[in-house]
Protein backbone atom coordinates (compact mmCIF):
# COMPACT_ATOMS: atom_id res chain seq x y z
CA UNK A 1 0.00 0.00 0.00
CA UNK A 2 1.62 3.28 -1.17
CA UNK A 3 1.40 6.72 0.55
CA UNK A 4 0.39 7.97 -3.03
CA UNK A 5 -2.74 5.72 -2.82
CA UNK A 6 -3.52 6.19 0.23
CA UNK A 7 -3.57 10.29 -0.44
CA UNK A 8 -6.12 9.66 -3.65
CA UNK A 9 -8.77 7.35 -1.06
CA UNK A 10 -8.92 9.75 1.31
CA UNK A 11 -9.53 12.65 -1.81
CA UNK A 12 -11.90 10.74 -2.73
CA UNK A 13 -13.68 9.62 0.65
CA UNK A 14 -13.61 13.68 1.36
CA UNK A 15 -14.78 14.66 -2.50
CA UNK A 16 -17.38 11.68 -2.79
CA UNK A 17 -16.51 12.27 -6.21
CA UNK A 18 -13.89 10.26 -8.25
CA UNK A 19 -13.94 13.63 -11.00
CA UNK A 20 -13.31 16.07 -7.81
CA UNK A 21 -10.79 14.03 -6.30
CA UNK A 22 -8.60 13.59 -9.48
CA UNK A 23 -9.29 17.74 -9.92
CA UNK A 24 -7.70 18.01 -6.46
CA UNK A 25 -4.75 15.10 -6.72
CA UNK A 26 -3.82 16.22 -10.60
CA UNK A 27 -4.51 13.08 -12.05
CA UNK A 28 -6.56 11.82 -14.44
CA UNK A 29 -10.21 10.24 -13.53
CA UNK A 30 -9.03 6.87 -15.59
CA UNK A 31 -5.84 6.42 -12.87
CA UNK A 32 -7.49 7.78 -10.01
CA UNK A 33 -10.26 4.70 -10.48
CA UNK A 34 -7.60 2.02 -11.78
CA UNK A 35 -5.45 2.90 -8.73
CA UNK A 36 -8.52 2.65 -6.24
CA UNK A 37 -9.82 -0.19 -7.63
CA UNK A 38 -6.04 -2.12 -7.00
CA UNK A 39 -5.88 -0.95 -3.91
CA UNK A 40 -9.51 -2.87 -2.82
CA UNK A 41 -8.12 -5.97 -5.01
CA UNK A 42 -4.98 -6.01 -2.73
CA UNK A 43 -6.91 -5.51 0.98
CA UNK A 44 -9.93 -7.97 -0.49
CA UNK A 45 -12.68 -5.72 0.96
CA UNK A 46 -15.20 -3.10 -1.30
CA UNK A 47 -14.47 0.43 -0.04
CA UNK A 48 -16.56 2.70 -1.57
CA UNK A 49 -20.55 2.16 -2.58
CA UNK A 50 -20.90 3.72 -5.88
CA UNK A 51 -23.77 5.93 -6.95
CA UNK A 52 -24.89 7.34 -9.81
CA UNK A 53 -24.42 10.93 -8.13
CA UNK A 54 -21.52 11.00 -5.56
CA UNK A 55 -20.50 7.74 -3.59
CA UNK A 56 -19.82 6.98 0.23
CA UNK A 57 -17.79 4.90 2.20
CA UNK A 58 -18.26 1.44 3.17
CA UNK A 59 -17.87 0.06 6.93
CA UNK A 60 -14.69 -0.97 6.05
CA UNK A 61 -13.74 2.05 3.97
CA UNK A 62 -14.56 3.83 7.20
CA UNK A 63 -11.67 2.27 9.10
CA UNK A 64 -9.14 2.88 6.48
CA UNK A 65 -10.19 6.17 6.19
CA UNK A 66 -9.63 7.05 10.04
CA UNK A 67 -6.31 4.73 9.90
CA UNK A 68 -5.11 6.61 6.68
CA UNK A 69 -5.37 10.36 8.12
CA UNK A 70 -3.26 9.21 11.12
CA UNK A 71 -0.72 7.29 8.60
CA UNK A 72 -0.73 10.79 6.63
CA UNK A 73 -0.81 12.70 9.79
CA UNK A 74 2.50 10.87 11.01
CA UNK A 75 4.57 11.18 8.17
CA UNK A 76 3.90 14.89 7.33
CA UNK A 77 5.01 15.18 11.22
CA UNK A 78 8.34 12.90 10.50
CA UNK A 79 8.56 15.17 6.97
CA UNK A 80 8.49 18.35 8.87
CA UNK A 81 10.70 17.63 11.85
CA UNK A 82 13.34 16.39 9.59
CA UNK A 83 13.70 19.38 7.55
CA UNK A 84 15.74 21.92 9.04
CA UNK A 85 15.03 25.33 9.59
CA UNK A 86 17.20 26.72 11.92
CA UNK A 87 19.38 25.21 15.47
CA UNK A 88 15.98 23.84 16.26
CA UNK A 89 13.12 23.65 14.37
CA UNK A 90 9.87 21.26 13.90
CA UNK A 91 6.51 20.60 15.70
CA UNK A 92 5.60 19.67 19.05
CA UNK A 93 2.31 17.77 18.76
CA UNK A 94 0.72 17.94 21.73
CA UNK A 95 -2.97 15.74 23.23
CA UNK A 96 -4.46 18.07 26.23
CA UNK A 97 -7.22 17.06 28.46
CA UNK A 98 -8.70 20.18 29.96
CA UNK A 99 -7.90 22.04 33.04
CA UNK A 100 -6.26 25.28 34.27
CA UNK A 101 -2.85 23.49 34.69
CA UNK A 102 -2.49 24.07 30.58
CA UNK A 103 -2.57 27.62 31.11
CA UNK A 104 1.28 26.82 32.02
CA UNK A 105 2.30 24.34 29.88
CA UNK A 106 1.65 26.91 27.10
CA UNK A 107 3.58 29.79 29.21
CA UNK A 108 6.59 27.25 28.66
CA UNK A 109 5.96 26.70 24.67
CA UNK A 110 5.58 30.23 24.61
CA UNK A 111 9.30 30.54 25.52
CA UNK A 112 10.19 28.01 23.65
CA UNK A 113 9.11 30.07 20.63
CA UNK A 114 11.20 32.97 21.61
CA UNK A 115 14.31 30.93 21.54
CA UNK A 116 13.56 28.96 18.53
CA UNK A 117 11.08 30.28 16.27
CA UNK A 118 10.79 28.08 13.75
CA UNK A 119 9.30 25.66 16.43
CA UNK A 120 5.16 25.14 15.90
CA UNK A 121 3.21 23.83 18.50
CA UNK A 122 -0.17 21.31 17.23
CA UNK A 123 -2.60 20.91 20.01
CA UNK A 124 -5.18 18.58 20.21
CA UNK A 125 -8.11 18.52 23.03
CA UNK A 126 -9.21 15.09 23.21
CA UNK A 127 -10.14 12.83 26.81
CA UNK A 128 -7.37 10.74 27.79
CA UNK A 129 -8.22 7.36 25.86
CA UNK A 130 -7.67 9.40 22.25
CA UNK A 131 -4.76 10.99 24.00
CA UNK A 132 -2.90 7.06 25.02
CA UNK A 133 -4.40 5.94 21.75
CA UNK A 134 -2.63 8.66 19.08
CA UNK A 135 0.21 8.75 21.38
CA UNK A 136 1.04 5.06 20.98
CA UNK A 137 0.49 5.41 17.62
CA UNK A 138 3.30 8.08 17.49
CA UNK A 139 0.33 10.73 16.08
CA UNK A 140 1.09 12.55 19.37
CA UNK A 141 4.66 13.86 20.91
CA UNK A 142 2.85 14.54 24.35
CA UNK A 143 -0.29 13.91 26.11
CA UNK A 144 -1.79 15.60 28.85
CA UNK A 145 -4.15 13.57 31.48
CA UNK A 146 -5.66 12.52 34.65
CA UNK A 147 -5.16 9.27 34.92
CA UNK A 148 -2.60 6.65 36.19
CA UNK A 149 -0.48 5.32 33.23
CA UNK A 150 1.65 2.60 33.26
CA UNK A 151 4.90 3.37 34.03
CA UNK A 152 6.73 0.58 31.86
CA UNK A 153 5.45 2.71 29.01
CA UNK A 154 5.33 6.33 29.86
CA UNK A 155 7.23 9.01 31.55
CA UNK A 156 5.40 11.26 33.28
CA UNK A 157 5.76 14.55 35.10
CA UNK A 158 3.12 16.02 37.18
CA UNK A 159 1.52 19.89 36.21
CA UNK A 160 1.50 21.91 39.73
CA UNK A 161 -2.32 23.06 40.01
CA UNK A 162 -5.25 20.29 41.34
CA UNK A 163 -8.78 20.47 39.74
CA UNK A 164 -11.55 19.34 41.63
CA UNK A 165 -14.76 17.26 40.98
CA UNK A 166 -18.20 19.83 41.21
CA UNK A 167 -21.60 19.70 39.19
CA UNK A 168 -22.22 22.30 36.03
CA UNK A 169 -26.03 22.89 36.01
CA UNK A 170 -28.09 26.33 35.35
CA UNK A 171 -28.49 29.27 37.67
CA UNK A 172 -32.30 29.39 37.30
CA UNK A 173 -32.10 25.30 38.56
CA UNK A 174 -33.46 24.98 42.67
CA UNK A 175 -29.83 23.51 43.31
CA UNK A 176 -28.33 27.06 42.29
CA UNK A 177 -27.86 28.06 45.65
CA UNK A 178 -26.42 25.61 47.09
CA UNK A 179 -22.66 25.81 48.26
CA UNK A 180 -21.86 22.23 47.92
CA UNK A 181 -24.35 19.16 46.55
CA UNK A 182 -24.10 15.36 47.46
CA UNK A 183 -25.31 12.51 45.73
CA UNK A 184 -28.66 12.73 47.39
CA UNK A 185 -29.28 15.85 46.14
CA UNK A 186 -28.21 15.03 42.59
CA UNK A 187 -30.83 12.07 43.02
CA UNK A 188 -34.04 13.36 41.22
CA UNK A 189 -32.21 14.59 38.24
CA UNK A 190 -30.91 13.22 35.29
CA UNK A 191 -26.43 13.49 35.47
CA UNK A 192 -24.50 14.15 32.18
CA UNK A 193 -20.89 12.26 32.77
CA UNK A 194 -17.41 12.61 30.84
CA UNK A 195 -17.47 9.24 28.89
CA UNK A 196 -13.90 8.25 29.39
CA UNK A 197 -13.38 4.95 30.30
CA UNK A 198 -11.34 5.56 33.76
CA UNK A 199 -14.23 8.71 34.64
CA UNK A 200 -17.34 6.08 33.93
CA UNK A 201 -15.95 3.18 35.65
CA UNK A 202 -14.86 5.16 38.81
CA UNK A 203 -18.62 7.21 38.74
CA UNK A 204 -20.18 3.68 38.32
CA UNK A 205 -18.74 2.49 41.61
CA UNK A 206 -20.03 6.03 43.13
CA UNK A 207 -23.62 6.78 42.02
CA UNK A 208 -26.56 5.46 43.04
CA UNK A 209 -28.10 3.10 41.28
CA UNK A 210 -31.03 5.36 41.09
CA UNK A 211 -29.47 8.33 39.32
CA UNK A 212 -30.18 8.56 36.14
CA UNK A 213 -27.58 8.84 33.15
CA UNK A 214 -29.19 9.65 29.89
CA UNK A 215 -25.72 11.06 28.13
CA UNK A 216 -22.27 11.68 28.31
CA UNK A 217 -19.38 13.84 27.12
CA UNK A 218 -16.18 13.96 26.12
CA UNK A 219 -15.27 17.75 26.19
CA UNK A 220 -17.04 19.55 28.62
CA UNK A 221 -17.48 22.65 26.11
CA UNK A 222 -20.27 20.40 24.29
CA UNK A 223 -21.43 19.21 28.22
CA UNK A 224 -22.20 23.07 29.14
CA UNK A 225 -24.20 23.07 25.74
CA UNK A 226 -26.38 19.65 26.80
CA UNK A 227 -26.83 21.58 30.49
CA UNK A 228 -28.37 24.30 29.05
CA UNK A 229 -30.31 22.52 26.59
CA UNK A 230 -31.85 20.60 29.56
CA UNK A 231 -30.14 17.31 28.93
CA UNK A 232 -28.99 17.04 32.67
CA UNK A 233 -26.92 18.85 34.86
CA UNK A 234 -22.90 17.26 34.29
CA UNK A 235 -20.66 16.42 36.34
CA UNK A 236 -16.92 18.04 35.66
CA UNK A 237 -13.84 19.79 36.99
CA UNK A 238 -13.65 23.06 38.39
CA UNK A 239 -12.90 26.45 36.46
CA UNK A 240 -13.01 24.84 32.88
CA UNK A 241 -16.44 26.64 31.68
CA UNK A 242 -16.79 30.47 32.73
CA UNK A 243 -19.91 30.73 34.63
CA UNK A 244 -18.63 33.87 37.49
CA UNK A 245 -20.21 36.27 34.71
CA UNK A 246 -23.43 37.48 34.30
CA UNK A 247 -23.71 36.57 30.80
CA UNK A 248 -23.12 32.85 31.66
CA UNK A 249 -26.41 30.60 31.98
CA UNK A 250 -24.78 28.32 34.28
CA UNK A 251 -22.78 28.12 37.56
CA UNK A 252 -20.45 25.43 39.31
CA UNK A 253 -21.05 24.09 42.77
CA UNK A 254 -18.63 21.86 44.56
CA UNK A 255 -19.33 18.28 45.13
CA UNK A 256 -19.46 16.64 48.57
CA UNK A 257 -17.81 12.81 48.82
CA UNK A 258 -15.13 10.72 48.32
CA UNK A 259 -13.97 12.44 45.46
CA UNK A 260 -9.91 13.01 45.06
CA UNK A 261 -8.62 15.66 43.49
CA UNK A 262 -8.14 15.55 39.67
CA UNK A 263 -3.71 15.74 39.33
CA UNK A 264 -2.99 16.38 35.52
CA UNK A 265 0.30 15.17 34.68
CA UNK A 266 2.36 15.73 31.31
CA UNK A 267 3.17 12.32 29.57
CA UNK A 268 5.94 10.84 26.78
CA UNK A 269 6.17 7.16 25.41
CA UNK A 270 9.38 5.89 27.34
CA UNK A 271 12.72 4.76 24.89
CA UNK A 272 11.00 7.18 21.51
CA UNK A 273 12.76 8.84 19.57
CA UNK A 274 12.03 12.68 19.53
CA UNK A 275 12.47 15.52 17.18
CA UNK A 276 14.62 18.63 18.24
CA UNK A 277 11.76 20.58 18.35
CA UNK A 278 10.49 17.76 21.13
CA UNK A 279 13.73 17.45 22.96
CA UNK A 280 14.10 21.35 23.44
CA UNK A 281 10.39 21.30 24.95
CA UNK A 282 10.88 18.81 27.41
CA UNK A 283 13.87 20.50 28.68
CA UNK A 284 12.41 23.59 29.01
CA UNK A 285 9.45 21.91 30.91
CA UNK A 286 11.67 19.72 33.07
CA UNK A 287 13.03 23.06 34.26
CA UNK A 288 10.16 24.31 35.76
CA UNK A 289 8.45 21.25 37.09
Amino acid sequence: MELRVLQYFVAIAEEKSISKAAQKRHVTQPTLSRQIKELEEELGTQLFYRGSREIALTEDGHYLYSRALEILSLVDKTSSNLIEKGPVSGTVTIGAAEGRSLKSVFSVAKDVQTAYPSVQFNINSANADDILEKLNAGILDFGIVAKEVDKNIYDQLLLPTQEYWGVLLPKKHELANHSSLNWDDLAPYPILLPNQSESKTFFNQKLPNKIQIPATFNLIFNGSLMVEAGMGLAITWSDLVATDNKESPLTFIPLEGDLPPIQLSLIWKKHSQQSQAAKAFLKAIESIF
